[in-house]
């Protein structure tokens, strides 16, 4: 039975100061480029530098989660960095080879879709789920087994 006392403890784990900076650099720093990509298409619109302007795009959006009490693992926020550069530089490359040039819009449309396909696939598709579909679909026999 867990005492009153543990409880505080695994939440201040959880909820920290140290797990938020975190968070903001795996989270955040993708969707930092997004909002200087942003602000350089928006150009004299937006009063900030383009630095300024993706370093509040990016700290706004991923605080939202976290003041909204969605705490993701930092292992789900490094696979979404890692997915995001991933997925970035294949889309950047697959475009240009198509002879596109990636400049205002279309920068902004790329940087979007990469990063929102990289959350999704970090944040949103349950692997477990996915894995347990695959196993039973790979060896139908032993799907009955599984509690």
């Amino acid at each position: 039975m867990a005492t009153a006392g543990d409880e505080p403890a695994a939440a201040r784990e959880r909820d920290s100061l140290a797990r938020l900076l975190a968070f903001w650099l795996l989270a955040g720093f993708p969707l930092f480029g997004t909002g200087a990509t942003l602000a350089e298409t928006l150009g004299p619109v937006v009063p900030l530098s383009d630095l300024g302007f993706g370093l509040l795009f990016g700290t706004s959006v991923a605080v939202v989660p976290w003041v909204l009490g969605l705490r993701p693992k930092l292992r789900s926020c490094l696979g979404f960095l890692l997915l995001d550069l991933v997925l970035g530089v294949t889309l950047f490359v697959w475009l240009a080879g198509l002879g596109l040039t990636i400049d205002g819009w279309t920068a902004v449309g790329t940087e979007i879709a990469h990063t929102g396909l990289a959350a999704l696939l970090a944040f949103g598709v349950p692997w477990g789920r996915v894995r347990r579909r695959v196993e039973r679909y790979l060896n139908p026999a032993a799907a009955g087994t599984e509690p």
